[in-house]
């Protein structure tokens, strides 16, 4: 008799993936950021930090 429960199913994957284990592992390669995602973060970044130090001068000389 097969006493294997849900909790084992992830040994079971790794060793017989799905397909749906196949895609789920596609997937997270596809969300490691590139070298365009982080230079348009540190963009994104530098300019909001740009706003806040105007808006921090601007509201010490009010």
């Amino acid at each position: 008799m097969d006493t294997a429960t849900e909790t084992d199913s992830p040994a079971r994957q790794r060793e017989d993936p799905t397909i749906t284990d196949m895609l789920l592992s596609e997937t997270e390669v596809l969300a490691i950021p590139t070298s365009v995602d982080l230079e348009l973060l540190h963009a994104t970044l530098c300019g909001l930090r740009a706003e806040l130090d105007r808006a921090a001068n601007h509201g010490r000389s009010a």
